[in-house]
């Protein structure tokens, strides 16, 4: 892992940025699955082992590793001229792991007739958290 005083090259901050692109995907998708899930288990449209206390478990597993995750990209140090734009990708993937910690307490903490709406509004914000990071990936690739 780079020091948090080493600037990066714009190529390798480009690939840098490519490879938390793919990550984040990755996290998008076990997080929406796990909301549908979430929506299985409530309906009672599961499988017999299936509960929201082993969802929960996989959310805190998932959630560590996406916490890990957002501190490695606040510990890139991207080239001057990418300064906003890595401010902004900051913002939205701290954004989004918070929404992640918001839906994790609402599986802990709610009656399952409010779990899904909820759940769904989080969701969307999520959604909107991975338009702003594309946004500024989009100004990372106008800029490189």
């Amino acid at each position: 892992m780079l020091s948090q005083t080493e600037t990066l090259s714009s190529v390798t901050y480009i690939m840098r940025c490519n490879q938390v692109v793919e990550k984040l995907l990755v996290f998008d998708t076990v997080f929406n699955e796990y909301t549908q899930t979430c929506r299985n288990i409530v309906l009672g449209r599961c499988l017999v082992n299936e509960n929201l206390h082993s969802l929960k478990k996989y959310f805190q597993k998932n959630l560590v590793n996406l916490r890990h995750f957002v501190e490695l990209t606040e510990s890139i140090n991207p080239p001057s001229y990418f300064t906003e734009t890595n401010q902004r990708l900051k913002e939205a993937f701290r954004g989004y792991a918070e929404s992640v910690e918001k839906m994790l307490s609402i599986i802990e903490t709610e009656n399952d007739s409010l779990i899904l709406e909820k759940l769904q509004e989080i969701r969307q914000i999520q959604k909107d958290y991975c338009h702003q990071i594309n946004e500024a990936l989009a100004d990372v690739a106008k800029l490189g």
